[in-house]
């Protein structure tokens, strides 16, 4: 396991930027040491993540 100051994301802004930040940084009432990072990541309540097409093709190459 991970601990929260041992995740880091890196997020663009529309002019291409690059912003780097650590799970440490968020609220730990929000973020607990428990939560499920994984989860809440693809759910992008961190930032830093853009949603993901999933269909058989991207399935394939990943599994086939």
């Amino acid at each position: 396991m991970l601990r929260r100051d041992q995740i880091w994301f890196i997020d663009k802004d529309q002019f291409g930027a690059s912003e780097l930040y650590s799970l440490s940084e968020f609220n730990t009432k929000a973020v607990r040491n428990t939560s499920a990072f994984d989860k809440k990541y693809l759910e992008n309540e961190f930032g830093a993540a853009d949603a993901l097409n999933v269909n058989h093709k991207l399935i394939d190459l990943l599994y086939g």
